[in-house]
């Protein structure tokens, strides 16, 4: 057991060089929870893209830096609003090709989803994705952290500060750690089972490469089952947490006075407001769900409604001229709770409402599926929605 250095002048300079460390750790934390916080409680709106660029901004010092900027407009409650942001926060970096890349996901002319912070509607985000810097200020340091407490404590204590800042990290509901990508998931528990390993203890050493063996085959995912194989294919069932996102366009991001909204109760979708044809006409709901659907002929739903034409829209990523192509198909509602299906073969191709040449819809790349409302009829509406679900032949 080693221990403790007898002068100032050898285990203060450590002390200071691990303390800085842990500093710079418990900021990148700050920011992880931070971010983990915003991405939780964001809701999912519709915006129009306006504009999609690359901005660069040149240093005399060092290299030039660029960030994706993507222009979009989207509307929460009566209120319309603007925002350029790609991510939540924003991520400026050498490389533009990285960044032409991430802009060019986004066609100008394009609805979108936005994620706006509830408590501020003004910021708002297009990617909902967990950034890797504050992971990195947050782990880094941690390196610091061990050598000082490996210089500065005695061998027993090494293991303290590490476990005392990542453990209720650790347990603090285990929101964290759900969020994180699944590699960093190892990283963090690497690094706890190094903090909880006495450093003096050579055998505990040997712990270390079978524990994060275990979390390795913890952490992979289950075999994926071909969709094919199923005669039937729930979408949205609307009991789930999953099945909650969906967010309204209305046609006020061209000028029109179309009313939509949307609720997830009691285990079924309700789409309702009011549609005015004059300056715009149309109302809809989406929702993002990825699915390979190959082998399946069609969706089926179970509605009931005021009686209107409606339309469902399944987006399977295709672009035509630079834009997304727009995959509906009509069906009808009616007051008592009706099965409707609509076959993959009475998809339409539009874009902007107007029928274009496109390539057969791709069942293999779902994305996302919707319900529009465009029948040129002024006056309120109402649908609900009981489940959405691919049905094979």
């Amino acid at each position: 057991m080693s221990k403790r250095p007898n002068t100032p002048a050898t285990w203060l300079p450590a002390a200071i060089f691990g303390g800085i460390g842990l500093i710079i750790s418990v900021v990148g934390w700050v920011l992880v929870l931070q971010q983990a916080a915003l991405l939780t409680r964001a809701t999912s709106v519709e915006g129009l893209v306006l504009e999609s660029y690359v901005e660069t901004a040149t240093s005399v010092k060092g290299p030039d830096s660029h960030v994706a900027r993507v222009r979009y407009r989207y509307i929460v409650g009566e209120e319309v609003w603007e925002n350029d942001r790609v991510f939540p926060h924003d991520i400026r970096t050498s490389s533009r090709r990285s960044m032409r890349r991430v802009a060019q996901r986004f066609d100008v002319g394009a609805f979108v989803p936005v994620w706006v912070d509830p408590e501020d509607p003004e910021a708002s985000f297009l990617l909902k994705e967990m950034l890797w810097l504050p992971y990195v200020f947050a782990l880094a340091p941690m390196i610091f952290v061990l050598i000082g407490a490996m210089v500065a404590l005695p061998a027993w204590a090494v293991p303290l500060p590490i476990a005392a800042l990542l453990g209720p990290l650790w347990w603090h509901e285990r929101g964290l750690p759900e969020a994180m990508p699944g590699w960093m998931q190892l990283v963090y528990l690497g690094l706890m089972v190094l903090a909880l390993v006495p450093i003096a203890w050579k055998r505990g050493r040997r712990l270390v490469l079978p524990a994060l063996c275990l979390v390795l085959v913890a952490n992979t995912p289950p075999p994926k089952v071909p969709v094919g194989q199923a005669a039937s294919v729930s979408l949205f069932e609307f009991d789930r947490a999953a099945d909650l996102e969906w967010s309204v366009v209305n046609d006020g991001v061209m000028g029109g006075r179309s009313a939509g909204f949307v609720t997830v109760e009691a285990g079924s979708l309700r789409f309702t407001g009011t549609l005015v044809t004059q300056g715009g006409g149309f109302t809809s709901v989406r929702a993002r769900r990825d699915a390979d659907l190959s082998g399946m002929a069609g969706l089926e739903l179970r509605v009931r409604g005021s009686g209107r034409q409606f339309e469902v829209e399944i987006d399977d990523g295709q672009r035509v001229y630079g834009r997304n192509v727009s995959r509906r198909a009509p069906f009808q509602s009616g007051a008592e709770w009706t099965v409707v299906r609509v076959p993959f073969t009475a998809l339409r191709s539009t874009i902007f409402g107007q029928r274009v040449n496109a390539p057969p819809f791709n069942a293999a790349r779902t994305r996302g599926v919707g319900i529009f409302l465009a029948d040129a009829k002024d006056g309120a509406f109402r649908l609900e929605v009981d489940y959405i679900r691919a049905y094979a032949d």
